[in-house]
């Protein structure tokens, strides 16, 4: 099941990555295919690299989408009169549940970290924490990003359906900000591909190892991931 999502994930996801590429490409290349391309290109390099450097990288993009969370709350001047929940109604609870929905995809990958076990030095105690620990980090990024956007107004209409958080980057620190949006729009895309693919090698190596997949692909798996530095 998680191989048939590749086929269909990753090239929607890369498409979405090049989108935000594209405006940093200068005007001679800034094509969607080139940026397409250039993603790809870039994705091997970073999975070659071995797993501690792909590590690395995607710490920083989220360390960097951490620090953009902060500011637009900083910069927002959001207080807890924000934040304090309005009253559930009956009518309320259709909606909700349909953003709940939504939400539910947002968590949509995690799965995809399941193959990357074996990294851990202890998986049996290390792994379930990581699993826990990065669904709270990740709902608390979610919650501070929608106090934002509900303080603002940026949502209801089909544009802020995919350019809220750049809409609000612009109000808060100005046009000049939106290249920083689109470098940081690129690296989350990016880490979530990332991850994605790294998942995919590990897992097709690990049953080439245990003898599961022909000979002829296990052996050429199994040679790519011992010439590549870990």
């Amino acid at each position: 099941m998680f191989v048939s999502v590749i086929p269909v994930g990753v090239p929607a996801a890369v498409a979405l990555a090049a989108g935000f590429l594209q405006p940093l490409l200068p005007s001679a290349i800034a094509t969607p295919l080139i940026a397409q391309i250039i993603t790809v290109v870039m994705l091997i390099i970073v999975n070659l690299l071995g797993t501690k450097s792909s590590g690395r990288l995607q710490t920083l993009i989220a360390l960097s989408i951490f620090a953009l969370v902060i500011a637009l709350l900083y910069q927002g001047e959001v207080s807890t009169a924000d934040i304090i929940m309005p009253a559930l109604t009956k009518d309320a609870i259709w909606p909700i549940a349909s953003a709940l929905a939504v939400m539910f995809w947002c968590f949509v990958g995690i799965e995809a970290f399941a193959h990357m076990g074996e990294e851990f030095k202890n998986p049996e105690r290390d792994f379930p924490l990581a699993i826990i620990i990065g669904c709270f980090i990740g709902g608390a990024t979610y919650w501070a990003c929608s106090v934002v956007i509900l303080k603002y107004g940026a949502y209801g209409s089909a544009y802020f359906e995919t350019a809220s958080i750049p809409w609000l980057s612009e109000q808060l620190f100005g046009e000049k900000f939106g290249l920083l949006i689109s470098v940081l729009g690129f690296a989350a895309c990016f880490a979530s591909i990332n991850l994605y693919t790294q998942s995919l090698s590990r897992m097709v190596w690990a049953q080439a190892r245990q003898y599961r997949l022909k000979v002829s692909l296990q052996k050429s798996v199994s040679e790519a991931f011992l010439l590549t530095p870990r």
